[in-house]
């Protein structure tokens, strides 16, 4: 998939609609997380947010779909914090004496200190994943006994498409530049710099989704995340507007995601227990959508996309 840029980001032209507010949970200004907060909120109230936010959307369910074999086995949080942690050890390591790649000892201990996974699960993954393609081991250069893990071409094609429909929007919006979206499509170490901070960050603060705990119910199960986002899209009626009566139907929803029609129906009913959704007909003939729902899923957007600005930033000071 290839993201064209539009004449609008070199001309600079603006849109002049009246700003829509993001609502937002409330934060502490001495929590840990004030900064990215205090981002995600500026993000979330300029005039474009909503139309950045449906393009963006729009596309990344268009990203992942050719992989949803690869979705159902490992969790959308999973996958932000193993590709960081990977990428961040093989291509930001510049130095011809720098090790390249990730233990897997290091990656299974990662994600037990951020609870994403014990050590078999973690283990079965790590092997699932160089068995499909998408990871491979290669011997340390110092200690050819020890073995590390590399992310393979495909992988870093994904994860750089996903990074740069991150920056084309966050350009939309003004918080990054034609530069960066270049040096994204032609350099695997600014690519490996922003996964460092991407990484060093959910290493210091854990996942994004510790800010928004009732995000977990979708991104950590899954194709959660995707069922939220395809949510989103079908409660959505214009920018800033939606339907708070959708059609989900269980089994159009489980064959678009590969997944089982009962995956999607316990996601469903866990979202309606906890008041993100109120299931009206069985089947998801009729869903309420809830404004918690459409609030939280908006907000948590908005640190993925503060998040995103940070690594530029990080990937642009390392560049330097």
């Amino acid at each position: 998939m290839v993201l064209r840029l539009s004449a609008e980001f070199t001309n600079g032209r603006r849109s002049t609609s009246k700003a829509l507010n993001c609502s937002v949970p409330t934060f502490t200004a001495t929590s840990p997380a004030s900064e990215i907060v205090t981002k995600a909120r500026l993000i979330g109230s300029h005039a474009r947010f909503f139309e950045s936010r449906n393009i963006l959307v729009r596309n990344y369910l268009e990203i992942v779909r050719p992989y949803r074999s690869t979705i159902q086995v490992i969790t959308d949080e999973t996958r932000h914090i193993l590709s960081a942690f990977i990428l961040s050890r093989q291509l930001a390591n510049n130095s011809e004496n720098s090790p390249i790649g990730a233990k897997g000892p290091d990656i299974v201990a990662l994600c037990g200190t951020l609870g994403v996974g014990g050590r078999n699960q973690i283990g079965a993954l790590l092997r699932r994943l160089r068995k499909n393609g998408y990871l491979s081991q290669v011997k340390d250069r110092k200690d050819g006994r020890t073995r590390r893990i590399i992310a393979n071409p495909l992988v870093l094609t994904i994860c750089r498409q996903i990074i740069e429909l991150y920056s084309v929007e966050l350009l939309r919006l003004g918080h990054a530049s034609l530069s960066d979206i270049s040096k994204i499509r032609t350099s695997d170490l600014y690519i490996g710099y922003i996964a460092e901070h991407l990484s060093n960050y959910f290493e210091e603060r854990g996942p994004l989704s510790n800010l928004l705990p009732g995000i977990k119910l979708f991104v950590n199960r899954q194709t959660g995340y995707e069922i939220l986002l395809q949510l989103l899209v079908s409660s959505n009626t214009s920018k800033s507007s939606h339907k708070k009566n959708i059609h989900f139907n269980f089994g159009v929803i489980a064959e678009r995601f590969s997944v089982s029609r009962t995956h999607v129906r316990r996601l469903i009913r866990d979202a309606d227990d906890n008041g993100y959704l109120n299931l009206l007909i069985s089947g998801g003939q009729a869903v309420e959508v809830s404004d918690k729902l459409i609030e939280e899923t908006n907000f948590f957007l908005c640190l993925q996309l503060a998040l995103f600005q940070e690594a530029l930033k990080h990937a642009n000071d390392r560049s330097s």
